[in-house]
C-alpha cells in the first residue's frame, strides 16, 4: 500500500517554478546615477553627494571607487565597504573647477563584488566672454598670459622697454586697472614689508596660487635679467618701503 499521498499537480508546478526562479542579484540602489551641477564663475571646488541603499537580500562589498580623472575625488567609508541588506551610505564627490568653463562630465566607477556601478556628474558653467575665459585660464596656468591671444597684451609690448615704461606696459595694465580682478593687489596698499628683494622675486618667479606669473625668460616669461632689474628699480622708487620703517625697532636710548 502506498503511504505517500500524491500532491496536486498545481502545487507541483508551483514548486518547480520556485526552484527554477533565479536568485535576485545583490545590488546597490542610488538616489540618482546622474546628477547635474550648475557652477558659479568664481567657484574653484564643487561637492556633489550620491546616496545609496542595498536593496537586495545579500551584503554588497564595495572594493574600489575610481573617478575618471585626478581632479575628481570620491570619498566613501573605509574600503572595503560592506553594506548590509537594507543599509546604505553616501559618497561625497569633490570636483576641482579651477580653470574650467563651459560644460564637462566626470564619471565615478564604484566597483563591488556584484558588478560595477557607473555614476556621472554633469557640470555646467554660465556663459563667459573672451576676457573671462582668459582670466580663468590664467588662474589655472599663471603663464597662460604669455600664450595665445593674451600674449598681445602681456608679452609682445615688453620688447625693448625698460623701467617705468616697461612697468606701465605689462604690469600696470593689471595692478593699476580700475576694474582689476579681486586677486590682483594694488601695489600702493600692500600690508606687508616690501624691498628690492621682494620685488625681484615677485617679478622673476611670480606667486603660485594667484594670477601673478613668472616674468623671467627661464620660466617662460618675456623679461630678460636687465629688464627685471629695471622694473625692480622703478618699483623701489615708486613704492617706498614704509612698512619696513614702521616695523623697525626703536633706536637704543630713544634716539632718533
Amino acid at each position: 500500500m502506498n503511504h505517500f499521498r500524491r500532491l496536486p499537480l498545481p502545487l507541483l508546478l508551483l514548486g518547480s517554478l520556485l526552484l527554477l526562479q533565479p536568485k535576485v542579484a545583490a545590488q546597490l540602489t542610488w538616489d540618482a546615477l546622474e546628477k547635474g551641477y550648475m557652477a558659479r564663475r568664481d567657484e574653484t571646488n564643487a561637492v556633489v553627494v550620491f546616496n545609496t541603499t542595498n536593496s537586495s537580500p545579500d551584503a554588497v562589498i564595495v572594493s574600489a571607487v575610481r573617478p575618471s580623472c585626478h581632479c575628481t575625488v570620491a570619498k566613501v567609508p573605509t574600503l572595503p565597504w560592506k553594506i548590509l541588506p537594507g543599509a546604505g551610505g553616501q559618497m561625497e564627490v569633490t570636483l576641482d573647477l579651477a580653470g574650467k568653463w563651459g560644460q564637462f562630465v566626470k564619471t565615478i566607477a564604484v566597483e563591488t563584488d556584484h558588478g560595477t556601478n557607473l555614476l556621472r556628474v554633469n557640470v555646467d558653467f554660465p556663459p563667459m566672454d573672451a576676457r573671462e575665459k582668459n582670466r580663468m585660464r590664467a588662474f589655472a596656468d599663471r603663464q597662460a598670459v604669455f600664450k595665445t591671444d593674451c600674449a598681445s597684451c602681456h608679452l609682445q609690448p615688453a620688447v625693448g622697454k625698460m623701467g617705468g615704461e616697461l612697468y606701465r606696459t605689462i604690469c600696470g595694465i593689471c595692478h593699476d586697472a580700475e576694474h582689476r580682478a579681486q586677486m590682483v593687489p594694488d601695489l600702493a596698499t600692500l600690508k606687508h614689508p616690501v624691498d628690492a628683494a621682494f620685488w625681484e622675486q615677485s617679478v622673476r618667479m611670480g606667486k603660485p596660487g594667484t594670477f601673478m606669473p613668472a616674468f623671467a625668460t627661464r620660466f617662460g616669461g618675456p623679461l630678460t635679467d636687465e629688464q627685471i632689474a629695471s622694473v625692480v628699480a622703478y618699483l623701489v622708487q615708486q613704492y617706498p618701503s614704509n612698512p619696513l620703517k614702521q616695523l623697525a625697532p626703536p633706536a637704543p636710548g630713544g634716539g632718533k
